[in-house]
């Protein structure tokens, strides 16, 4: 935080680096930090305007104190990209730039963006474009947290030990289903299917074949269809 007077007018001034370029520069950053950062180096490397780097991306790496009053990056840089340090430099960034009172107002900010919001407002005086830089860029300040996928714990004998019981209880599980499947689906006679035959008889009857001669013909096939039955 800064205190800028003009003539009666005193402006409190926070840092307002958009946040795609807190993540851009920090990626710089990572894979290599300038000894000196310079308008001339944020024109080529963020591809913008001298006039924007001038006077949005400078001034607000020298409030989180990035890069001292000749542009020289400093020991917080260094740390700033490191994925370990990170969280704990956010945190010193949010102690050192912001004043208490804006946390024992809101002590958990992420509850009342809205009234966090106000209250740069209030304090600042600028307007709603300059207010949700400031607001966004404390937000990410406030969220910071440890890179899950950079940092991994070391594996040890008993984290090994425990991956192996894992594994052990795993396998017995998956053998269960085969076991109980057997034991509750025996092999019965009811589950095997005979054999089927289909047989197709065409039978000639004369159109002189009385009622009664008809009859006894059906009766003959059933005889001996039916014989074992």
């Amino acid at each position: 935080m800064t205190t800028i007077q003009k003539g009666e007018e005193k402006r409190t001034t926070f840092p307002m680096l958009p946040v795609s370029q807190w993540w851009r520069i920090r990626s710089l950053f990572k894979r290599s930090i300038p000894g000196i950062v310079t308008d001339s180096y944020l024109v080529a490397a963020l591809n913008i305007k001298q006039v924007s780097a001038q006077t949005n991306i400078i001034p607000s790496l020298r409030l989180l104190k990035l890069i001292d009053d000749t542009g020289k990056t400093t020991a917080l840089a260094k740390d700033w990209r490191d994925d370990q340090k990170y969280p704990e430099v956010c945190q010193k960034l949010r102690e050192e730039i912001y004043p208490k009172e804006l946390f024992d107002a809101f002590p958990n900010p992420l509850n009342d963006r809205d009234g966090v919001k106000r209250w740069f407002a209030h304090i600042t005086g600028n307007g709603e474009t300059a207010v949700k830089k400031i607001v966004a860029l404390f937000f990410v300040l406030v969220e910071a947290k440890p890179d899950v996928d950079q940092i991994k714990e070391p594996r040890t004998k008993n984290s090994e030990k425990n991956i192996s019981k894992k594994k052990d209880s795993s396998r017995k599980k998956n053998d269960k289903p085969k076991e109980n499947f057997e034991a509750v689906m025996p092999e019965t006679k009811q589950n095997k299917r005979d054999p089927e035959v289909c047989i197709n008889l065409q039978i000639h009857i004369s159109p002189d074949a009385t009622a009664d001669q008809i009859d006894k013909i059906f009766e003959s096939i059933a005889k001996h269809l039916y014989k074992d039955k």
